[in-house]
């Protein structure tokens, strides 16, 4: 149980520094931006009353991917090479923690943003699709 908690402790710190980047920021702000304007310029189109079906969000999401595959590569590698841009590299195997909590950690941040960056797109549109 202490193993986890030191792990979920990565987990947040890595997690933190991530959301905080300024490159996290820019992309999530024109992703965001990008699927908004598509959606109001679909649904308004045709001026008609769109409900709120998951086909419709699905189809303003098709292009999601594109956002998200640079956004996990990018922020994959800047988890990886911290330690070496630290130069902490060299001593980090000797650290009081397993080598697997590394990985879990980092598997772990990668999914954490991906799950917000994702979160973040579907609640912006349904709340643009409530008002």
């Amino acid at each position: 149980i202490f193993q986890l908690q030191k792990c979920f402790r990565l987990v947040f710190l890595e997690f933190k520094r991530i959301v905080f980047h300024p490159a996290f920021l820019i992309l999530t702000f024109f992703a965001i931006s990008e699927i908004l304007a598509n959606f109001l310029g679909n649904v308004m189109s045709d001026r008609s009353m769109v409900y709120p079906f998951t086909s419709e969000f699905l189809k303003q999401t098709d292009h999601l991917w594109t956002y998200m595959i640079p956004l996990t590569i990018f922020f994959g590698g800047v988890l990886v090479w911290r330690e070496r841009d630290n130069g902490s590299n060299e001593f980090y195997d000797t650290l009081p923690i397993p080598n697997w909590m590394s990985y879990l950690s980092k598997l772990f941040t990668l999914m954490g943003i991906q799950f917000l960056f994702i979160t973040l797109v579907v609640s912006t549109l349904t709340i643009v699709l409530e008002l």
